[in-house]
């Protein structure tokens, strides 16, 4: 399998600002220290600012990522979801049936799981609209 070269931007937004700069410093420090799923070319801190309209701070890290294979690209894709993607190498990709099964497999996967935390937050979140709609009636 190809190596492959990537840039990223990954955003991260709230307030006050310094719990957005930490977490981008934190995010930073634990991309840099990964050895094993990818290497860190190049990493960016944006200083966040300030969005008039959703009065939350926003920054992100513009980052350049060497992998492995394209299964270790995708990891990162699902497990960070970055906001913006550009593959800088290899110009194509050339996958034989069995890895891209199993790409789709694990992609598959990680959608389940994230399917099935948002099912179990909705669920909660009924109960306490059912449950607050019963106190307000008291």
């Amino acid at each position: 399998m190809a190596k492959v070269i990537a840039r990223f931007i990954i955003e991260i937004a709230g307030k006050p600002v310094e719990n957005v700069e930490n977490a981008l410093n934190k995010f930073k420090d634990q991309f840099e220290a990964e050895k094993k799923k990818f290497k860190v070319v190049e990493i960016d801190v944006n200083k966040p600012e300030l969005n008039e309209e959703s009065k939350l701070y926003s920054g992100f890290l513009d980052m350049e990522v060497k992998f492995s294979s394209v299964e270790a690209l995708l990891s990162f894709i699902i497990d960070y979801t970055p906001t913006s993607i550009e593959i800088l190498e290899p110009q194509e990709l050339d996958l034989d049936s069995l890895e891209f099964s199993n790409i789709l497999n694990d992609m598959s996967s990680s959608l389940l799981k994230t399917n099935i935390e948002l099912m179990k937050y909705k669920q909660a979140a009924a109960m306490m609209h059912k449950e607050l709609q019963t106190l307000k009636k008291k």
